[in-house]
């Protein structure tokens, strides 16, 4: 059921302050505020003949066991300033956009982040899951991904080969809304897991994502096909290959995509780098 929009308005409140102090003081009865009218975003006529009401993906990523409370108090943080967003055709979604600071006034914590190869706690310090669980999100609604760069480190809390990692200024995850009709992104962060969703226009188009293939860094300096098992055995640097699938309704292919990842090690908690130890 489509109702028809409304027109938004925003209240100047320094401004009818003002207005409020001289009519009190001049004894005025009629009182105007300084209020702007903006028009709605999303209007009935632009979803009559594509209505928005499917769900077209969604991905879920659980904590690690050794996650602190900060790590997992940034993360519904930031989750809550995403939800319920609204992304128009042709729309950029930038992760740093929305999470502005990184501050203690802002209301983030001190948690690890990885800083020049080594875990550091820093504010916002877990904003990667945020970006790992966005990217598969949006990966899935076969949106266009603009920007995304994996971890140095993998952790086995992300799907191999498909995380992202962030850092101000330069490492964002930024995808656009390239479907032709409004998107509108969820999200769910409890004190286990955290949840986006994308609903929008159906497509028909199904998104896959093949298993990874690992290369690791062998005594020569060249990468070759190994197993996890033997990474994490012989702790060395390795990569991944994967391999992103599209089709129609109709089961065509319309995309593939390799996506490779590069990694200096796989984490474990004994062989992970920590400068300093992050406050509990």
């Amino acid at each position: 059921h489509l109702q028809a929009e409304k027109s938004g308005r925003k209240l100047f409140v320094e401004e009818s302050r003002k207005f409020l102090e001289e009519a009190l003081k001049s004894g005025k009865r009629d009182i105007s505020l300084h209020v702007e009218f903006k028009p709605a975003r999303i209007t009935k006529s632009m979803l009559a003949g594509h209505p928005p009401i499917n769900l077209l993906s969604s991905f879920t990523t659980f904590y690690g066991a050794h996650d602190s409370p900060n790590r997992i108090h940034n993360i519904q943080l930031i989750a809550s300033w995403i939800n319920n967003t609204l992304l128009l055709s042709g729309e950029s979604f930038s992760l740093l956009s929305k999470t502005g600071e990184f501050s203690g006034e802002r209301g983030f914590k001190e948690a690890y982040v990885i800083l020049d190869g080594e875990l550091v706690p820093e504010y916002g310090g877990g904003t990667c899951q945020i970006g790992t669980t966005l990217f598969n999100t949006a990966s899935l609604a076969d949106l266009d991904i603009k920007q995304r760069r994996n971890h140095s480190f993998y952790f086995n809390i992300y799907p191999l080969g498909r995380d992202a990692t962030v850092y101000p200024p330069t490492l964002d995850m930024k995808f656009e809304n390239n479907t032709g009709h409004p998107l509108l992104i969820t999200s769910k962060a409890t004190h286990k897991s955290l949840n986006f969703r994308i609903y929008g226009t159906p497509t028909g188009k199904k998104v896959i994502f093949s298993s990874p293939v690992v290369y690791m860094l062998g005594p020569t300096g060249r990468f070759v096909p190994s197993s996890l098992r033997q990474v994490i055995a012989e702790d060395r640097p390795f990569r991944t290959e994967v391999v992103r699938t599209v089709k129609d309704a109709s089961g065509k292919l319309l995309e593939k995509e390799l996506l490779r990842s590069y990694y200096k090690l796989y984490g474990e908690r004994d062989n992970v780098p920590i400068r300093r130890k992050e406050p509990r």
